[in-house]
């Protein structure tokens, strides 16, 4: 009896102990190591990886494209009809293809020419006479006036001018005339003049380019003519 009683306070010590040692030392749980036989079977898993656009590559609107700085332009020296000399900065054409040059202010220059003669009367100090008609389509280029005449001796060509219509306005221009001494076929009756003068004036299709002149005495008899040349030009 003794010796039961003895045997079962030993087992009670056993059983207290072994809760004790349950209590304090911490569970491995079951497939928690990677060795065990009872470890979870792995798995492919899907990784999503979300990323912020640093470049917006689509279009919004109209594009422009533009050039940083000033470029250089060259040419092939080899393969241009038109050569640029880079050392002495001057263009050369080619010989062997020579470049077609065109006037586009006066496409197709039609050279003119004409004159008037005005014969002034004893009483007459001046008159005025008029040049064909220009053409329709046209407009007459003069580039150069001429006269020439005679006024009794001691008189003088006081004005010699041309008219000319652009738009709806007539414009005058005074040519010099210069005195050229005795005529030598009068006796000493007359005095001759002359001028010549360059110029650049414009007519209108259906205008009249007039003639005036005018004589410091109206006593005798006097001349002189007005020769005009330059060229028609067709208008667009």
């Amino acid at each position: 009896m003794y010796r039961f009683k003895k045997s079962l306070i030993a087992l009670t010590g056993v059983l207290t102990l072994v809760a004790i040692v349950t209590v304090a030392v911490p569970h491995i749980g079951r497939g928690a190591s990677g060795t065990s036989n009872s470890a979870p079977t792995s798995q492919t898993q899907n990784v999503n990886v979300v990323n912020t656009p640093s470049v917006n590559a689509q279009q919004s609107g109209t594009w422009n494209v533009g050039i940083n700085g000033t470029p250089v332009v060259g040419l092939d020296a080899g393969n241009n009809t038109v050569k640029f000399d880079a050392v002495n900065n001057t263009v050369k054409v080619d010989p062997a293809n020579p470049l077609s040059v065109r006037d586009v202010d006066n496409p197709a220059r039609q050279p003119y020419g004409n004159f008037r003669i005005i014969n002034l009367n004893d009483g007459d100090g001046g008159n005025t006479t008029f040049f064909s008609e220009v053409p329709a389509g046209k407009r007459l280029v003069i580039e150069q006036i001429s006269l020439d005449g005679y006024v009794p001796t001691g008189q003088i060509w006081q004005r010699a001018v041309i008219g000319v219509d652009r738009g709806n306005s007539t414009l005058t221009f005074d040519i010099e005339v210069k005195p050229r001494g005795p005529d030598p076929f009068s006796n000493g009756a007359r005095d001759q003049f002359a001028g010549s003068q360059q110029v650049r004036l414009y007519a209108d299709a259906g205008s009249t380019p007039s003639f005036f002149v005018q004589r410091s005495n109206s006593a005798g008899t006097a001349r002189m003519q007005m020769t005009i040349s330059g060229y028609f030009v067709d208008v667009p």
